[in-house]
């Protein structure tokens, strides 16, 4: 019983975590820096969200985070430098977690920097922390947790400033590729459009993980490796598009629900 208690608040934090899209300015040389930010807000929950930036130049950081107002914490969580000679490849990327403690438009600041600490370019953000304007979601009848049978009525409502756009449900598929010596799986979902008050068929696919690696070398020494991970339940998840009232843009957000694995 207690197993089953801590699961169920596990699922609620789950489906009341949604996906949002971040609008970009692209300059020319590569970089992409957010002009705009849909931060959901839920009063009382410490529901943190990231915007995501990428910069060219792997000699360039992001540093002089500030923000507009001491009700939003905006602090580097996470950044990604790579760069490989042999194929040219890099990479430079960052991440800025923020937190709203009240509803409302922000701004945030950032500047783009050398290595020196010189200032290369200044750069902000508006970040528009207001609750979702989804008032009512369900699948099957339930607003969140486990689904039962194999498929179900999907149900979306939004305020009258938010005109629903596009409905769509998720689920797994399982890609497998194999080459000379190994086999690779793993699963991505596939989006399926479906109207409101439409009928969605459940998803059968739990997450999955394959890799296999088997090779014998010129010494006759033999090198074998498996690997394999999947989960317990299966996801099906339901994404709305809507025309936000404060971005003016299209906007998504997600929930999940579940299936046990049988």
């Amino acid at each position: 019983m207690n197993i089953l208690k801590k699961l169920s608040a596990v699922l609620l934090i789950l489906v009341l975590v949604m996906t949002f899209s971040v609008g970009t300015a692209f300059a020319e040389d590569g970089d992409v820096f957010p002009t705009k930010f849909r931060y959901y807000y839920n009063e009382g929950n410490m529901n943190r969200q990231e915007a995501f930036i990428s910069l060219a130049d792997v000699n360039y950081r992001i540093d002089n985070i500030t923000t507009s107002s001491s009700k939003l914490t905006a602090k580097l969580t996470w950044e990604r430098i790579y760069q490989n000679s042999y194929d040219n490849s890099q990479a430079n990327e960052y991440r800025i977690g923020l937190f709203a403690e009240k509803e409302g438009t922000y701004t945030v600041k950032y500047d783009v920097v050398d290595l020196d600490g010189n200032v290369i370019s200044k750069h902000s953000m508006k970040v528009y922390a207001y609750k979702s304007p989804v008032t009512s979601l369900t699948l099957g009848g339930k607003t969140w947790g486990f689904l039962s049978g194999t498929s179900g009525k999907v149900s979306v409502k939004l305020n009258s400033k938010n005109p629903i756009q596009k409905i769509e449900y998720g689920v797994y598929k399982f890609n497998k590729t194999e080459d000379e010596y190994s086999t690779h799986g793993n699963t991505d979902f596939v989006y399926k459009t479906v109207k409101n008050n439409g009928t969605v068929k459940y998803g059968k696919q739990p997450y999955k993980y394959l890799y296999e690696y088997e090779n014998t070398d010129y010494n006759g020494n033999k090198n074998f490796n498996y690997q394999v991970q999947t989960e317990l339940y299966v996801p099906t998840v339901i994404r709305v598009t809507y025309k936000d009232q404060y971005t003016k843009r299209n906007e998504t957000v997600s929930q999940w629900f579940y299936k046990p694995v049988k």
